[in-house]
């Protein structure tokens, strides 16, 4: 019988390499530019808003309202590290 040679897959480890564990290293594809959307709401009022920086959601941190942070395009580590 003969056998088989088993595919080994890609490991992207070298931009992890020598960091140290827990580091925020993104590793995928870069499709579009980064955005972020902020969706404030609770029962009576709805307002989303686009802030042209991560910092400018924090007012949204101290307020009663339930608030959403949408960060399209996670390879911007910066962004998360910052949240």
């Amino acid at each position: 019988m003969k056998k088989r040679k088993v595919k080994s897959k890609k490991h992207r480890a070298g931009l992890k390499l020598g960091k140290p564990p827990g580091t925020l290293v993104y590793t995928g594809e870069i499709f579009s530019e980064d955005e972020i959307r902020v969706i404030d709401y609770d029962s009576d009022n709805v307002q989303e808003f686009t802030p042209q920086k991560i910092e400018d959601c924090f007012p949204f941190k101290e307020s009663q309202t339930n608030t959403w942070i949408d960060i399209i395009g996670l390879h911007n580590v910066k962004n998360i590290e910052i949240i």
